[in-house]
């Protein structure tokens, strides 16, 4: 009885790791990027510099981890304006908070399959749980996943109380990645 009992523990711990799915972003077709509205306008952004780490597997949305490590250091904007503030310590403060991390677990399939995934999202000295709402397509070895989040700035510290520009910022994370481990 002992022995089937290892045998069974052995075969679950094995059919768990079999699911865990490791893959790999092409950041050159991969992109972080945000948007917000200011001035009336919609201006959009985005990080030259992260990278993540992503497990995941059809069969086991709710077991998937996702890390996010991004360089702050690296945000663009296509306003002009906004551009010459974005680094400093009332926006983005990249010179005290260089990095952000995302650190997610679990998918869970919502309406008209959306993924949602929960995970705590560090910046400027803050954390704060943050929803992911998206999509993922398998194709074999290949992923494709596009998935958004909205943030409030003034949970994070991010900017000032000027009217003129939005109080919530889209992220948007376009990912395509291949599978490294099948």
């Amino acid at each position: 009885m002992k022995l089937i009992t290892h045998i069974g523990a052995f075969w679950l711990l094995a059919s768990s790791a079999a699911a865990q799915t490791t893959w790999a972003v092409d950041h050159d077709s991969s992109a972080l990027s945000f948007g917000i509205e200011i001035g009336g306008a919609e201006a959009f952004g985005r990080f030259d510099g992260w990278s993540a780490e992503i497990i995941y597997d059809e069969q086991a949305p709710q077991d998937a981890q996702v890390a996010v490590t991004i360089d702050m250091t690296t945000a663009r904007i296509d306003n002009a304006q906004a551009a010459q503030a974005l680094l400093s310590p009332t926006w983005l403060d990249v010179s005290g908070f260089p990095e952000a991390r995302f650190d997610g677990s679990g998918f869970a399939s919502i309406q008209d399959g959306d993924l949602k995934m929960d995970g705590d999202l560090a910046l400027k000295g803050v954390t704060m749980l943050v929803p992911l709402v998206g999509q993922i397509t398998i194709d074999g070895t290949t992923a494709s996943a596009r998935f958004e989040a909205t943030l409030t700035r003034s949970e994070f510290g991010v900017g000032d109380a000027n009217p003129a520009i939005a109080p919530t910022v889209n992220i948007v994370a376009t990912v395509n990645a291949l599978k490294i481990d099948y």
